[in-house]
């Protein structure tokens, strides 16, 4: 006989099924797009099924109802029959959403359930029930013995694929995660089988009334724990809330009742009810506040609150200022500490159009950067809406297989995969604004060894929408300030260049007008004011040429061009100095080269630039300027090749890099010529660059002379 009165199982079974439900329900209702939700949402309605309708069997049979103690006890056999299919086919989902499963599997894994189903309310289910002390007792027909078949065979398919699904889990939540289920599988079909099969089968009936609740109690205890502890479904922030609205209203319906019994002694009637709702709609808020913390430093001291981690990023945004590297290390150790792990860093994209993170962060990271023609690179930049996640990529890398089905057409994810296990990093996080890749968050495994939820990848992509304004407008300021100062230079750059000459002018004129120069000195004299004449409108000449180009205003007029012609006007134009130094120019023609179609002024500028360069820093007694022309080729492309050749000052290593950068001159350039602005080899590139050609210099170094190519196309940039 039954040592617990049977309403009061009863009521526990029905207790226990409707916790069941809802939780069935918030897990569907949580992530409705993740198709593993909705099996196990629908597998465990028929769970609690079962229980429903073996209590509803009891209840009528209690009331005398031998009819619908028969049909829900025939009704109660559907629950196990499609759960145990249900099972299996949740497996083939969990707890990655990959699958193996033909409509042909699908047929066969439902058809003996169906075929069970149906035959239901036949006498082959249950031939009839009587009414006992602790229940409905039946008669089992053969259907329960396919039952529990089925129960063996499916149950037994199921574990075996979680167990083979365990072995290859990366992480340990997820072990733990298919331990509980199987745990969980194992109790059901052990209790079920016991309690509903082989005990009524020996006339044991009485203890069928304990196989529901049993199951319920350590199937609702598993799945709670694994969902709290271990992020189960990823429904852990429902069981949170609802622990939390559980404590505030109990504790306010224990103030509602103890204020009324209370109040109720002093004043009595309706004051006393009114005067109680105020206090309780007074204390709510605070109270919800409170409880709220001390639950998730009890309960939930694993996970962090969303409103946390807001208040801090605007609160720090404010007090960071515009400080790059400030922004970039207050949001990585935000990730850190709120997400507990111990490596977030920042690619942020350089003006040569690689991502760096630089070294020495506060996470003890090395810096590393990352070309624009990496995998992960271009995959983010194509894909700018779309968090790359380590955990979340298949194994079978080799045949592209991904869980993403948005990336299931690109080839670069396993690209991508690879650079994130190089570096150890679990997420790469892209982030853009206004359409650009600007930077991109690398945040590294969890220290629990534990995956990121859906809440923890939304967060972080609204984290890096944040960061991404943040920089945006860090490098806003920081080009404002590079804008102010290189306006400052120019201007003392401008300033102290031309001082220089426009004092000689000034000095020799004032000597000439002033009668105190000697006739013989007086040609010496109009010779240094015409030559830095000359100097300042090369230079005027040279800033103006440059603006046009920053404003791209290159216009170009194509016309036949005698190449000898604009050397020898260069070298026309710089005959003193060549003599002066005492110079050998070698000019080499080749008969294919002697025209070329191009814009005359621009190449006369070439010519100008690079003959001057050489003659200005090729050596006194000795010093040689060789320019060359001749047909090149590449591969289908002709071309033709300009070179300017001397034995001069030459390029040290460090310098070569910046050669055709706006004002840059070498430190032996300065010694040998004091004044310029540093613009000829930024508007030789410019120029060849809008003819469709290119400028390149060789070197061996310091004092070892130059060589400097203009590649120019036969007949000119297309028009």
């Amino acid at each position: 006989m039954p040592i617990v009165p049977p309403l009061i199982v009863t009521a526990i079974d029905l207790t226990m099924s409707l916790f069941v439900l809802v939780l069935s329900l918030f897990v569907m209702r949580q992530n409705p797009e993740r198709k593993i939700n909705r099996i196990f949402g629908v597998t465990i309605f028929f769970f609690a099924s079962w229980i429903i309708c073996s209590s509803l069997s009891d209840i009528t049979g209690f009331q005398g109802s031998i009819f619908w103690a028969l049909w829900f006890a025939r009704a109660a056999i559907v629950g196990p029959f499609i759960f145990c299919a249900l099972f299996v086919y949740f497996t083939y989902f969990f707890p990655k959403e990959t699958h193996e499963l033909t409509r042909w599997k699908v047929f066969a894994l439902f058809l003996v359930p169906v075929i069970g189903v149906a035959l239901f309310p036949t006498d082959y289910n249950v031939a009839s029930v009587t009414l006992e002390s602790y229940g409905t007792g039946f008669d089992p027909g053969f259907l329960y013995l396919v039952l529990l078949i089925c129960l063996l065979l499916y149950f037994g398919f199921g574990t075996y694929r979680l167990i083979r699904a365990s072995r290859r889990a990366k992480t340990y939540h997820e072990k733990a995660q298919i331990f509980y289920v199987v745990v969980a599988a194992v109790s059901f079909v052990a209790l079920g089988i016991a309690t509903n099969i082989i005990f009524p089968l020996y006339g044991i009936d009485w203890l069928s009334v304990f196989g529901p609740s049993l199951a319920m109690f350590i199937f609702g205890t598993l799945t709670s724990y694994a969902i709290v502890k271990h992020h189960l479904l990823e429904v852990w922030v429902v069981v949170r809330m609802g622990t939390i609205f559980a404590i505030v209203f109990a504790v306010i319906g224990f103030i509602y009742v103890g204020g009324v019994s209370l109040l109720d002694q002093f004043i009595g009637g309706t004051a006393s009810l009114l005067l109680t709702s105020f206090l309780v709609v007074l204390t709510f808020e605070p109270l919800k506040r409170f409880v709220e913390k001390n639950t998730d430093k009890i309960f939930f001291s694993q996970h962090y609150r969303i409103d946390d981690v807001l208040d801090e990023v605007t609160h720090s945004t404010h007090r960071l200022g515009l400080d790059l590297e400030k922004i970039l290390e207050n949001f990585n150790g935000l990730v850190r500490r709120y997400f507990k792990v111990d490596r977030s860093v920042t690619a942020v994209l350089t003006p040569r159009g690689t991502f760096l993170v630089t070294a020495g962060t506060a996470s003890g990271e090395g810096g590393f950067e990352l070309a624009v023609d990496n995998p992960l690179v271009e995959f983010l930049t194509v894909n700018q809406a779309m968090v790359i996640n380590r955990d979340e990529i298949t194994e079978e890398l080799g045949e592209g297989a991904v869980v993403e089905k948005q990336a299931e057409r690109i080839a670069l994810l396993p690209g991508a995969y690879e650079t994130l296990v190089r570096y150890d990093f679990t997420l790469a996080i892209p982030i853009a604004l206004a359409g650009k890749l600007i930077a991109i968050s690398f945040i590294g495994p969890k220290k629990s060894n534990d995956f990121y939820t859906h809440q923890d990848l939304q967060l972080l992509d609204h984290l890096a929408g944040e960061l991404g304004v943040l920089i945006n407008n860090a490098r806003l300021y920081n080009d404002l300030k590079k804008l102010d100062e290189a306006k400052s230079n120019f201007i003392s750059v401008v300033s102290h260049q031309l001082r220089t000459p426009l004092s000689a002018i000034r000095w020799t004129t004032e000597l000439l007008l002033g009668g105190s120069v000697d006739k013989n000195s007086e040609e010496e004299f109009l010779e240094d004011t015409y030559r830095n004449s000359l100097f300042m409108i090369y230079q005027l000449d040279d800033m103006l040429t440059a603006l046009d180009i920053e404003d791209r205003q290159i216009q170009l007029k194509f016309e036949q061009c005698s190449v000898r012609e604009m050397i020898d006007e260069v070298l026309t134009d710089n005959d003193s100095l060549i003599k002066a130094k005492k110079l050998n120019i070698a000019v080499s023609l080749s008969p294919d080269a002697t025209t070329i179609v191009a814009d005359p002024g621009k190449m006369r500028k070439i010519f100008e630039i690079l003959l001057r360069n050489s003659i200005m820093y090729a050596p006194a007694e000795g010093g040689t300027v060789e320019a060359a022309v001749r047909p090149k080729s590449d591969g289908d492309r002709r071309l033709i090749e300009i070179s300017i050749t001397d034995n001069g000052i030459g390029v040290a290593p460090e310098e070569q890099p910046h050669m055709f950068e706006k004002f840059f001159r070498g430190e032996e350039a300065k010694k040998a010529s004091p004044n310029g602005f540093g613009l000829g080899l930024f508007i030789v590139q410019a120029f060849a660059q809008a003819h469709g050609g290119s400028a390149h210099f060789e070197s061996a170094g310091r004092g070892k002379g130059a060589r400097f190519y203009v590649m120019l196309p036969v007949y000119g940039k297309e028009k």
